[in-house]
């Protein structure tokens, strides 16, 4: 059986602001992983999110995981992944960098819905 866990090796700095920034939203950095994978599995934006890394050699000496994630959601991003070209890892770490970079989760959480009943 294979191990039912999602982990992106990342920067040192960006471990930092991934932790930072899920603890603003009340969460931690797997909750946060999680809720990310799961909205990219909705909107597909992986190959442009891959295409964005940049080039330069920075050393991935940390690591963020969800762990316990179900097999549902780990064989959709392993099979995304390879869709796009690259590996589990890589797309995390894309989508992790995407989020620090664009912040949607605060920003969603900050936005005022009106209910359509009033």
């Amino acid at each position: 059986m294979s191990s039912l866990q999602i982990t992106a090796y990342i920067s040192s700095s960006e471990r930092t602001s991934f932790e930072a920034y899920a603890a603003g939203c009340g969460l931690d950095t797997a909750g946060l992983l999680g809720l990310l994978l799961a909205r990219e599995l909705r909107l597909k934006r992986l190959p442009e999110l891959v295409s964005r890394q940049s080039p330069e050699k920075v050393e991935l000496d940390r690591k963020v995981t969800l762990h316990r994630c179900n097999e549902a959601l780990k064989e959709s991003i392993r099979s995304h992944a390879t869709c796009a070209g690259t590996s589990v890892s890589k797309a995390c770490a894309a989508i992790v960098r995407a989020e620090l970079a664009e912040r949607w989760l605060s920003v969603a959480m900050e936005t005022r819905f009106e209910s359509p009943n009033g």
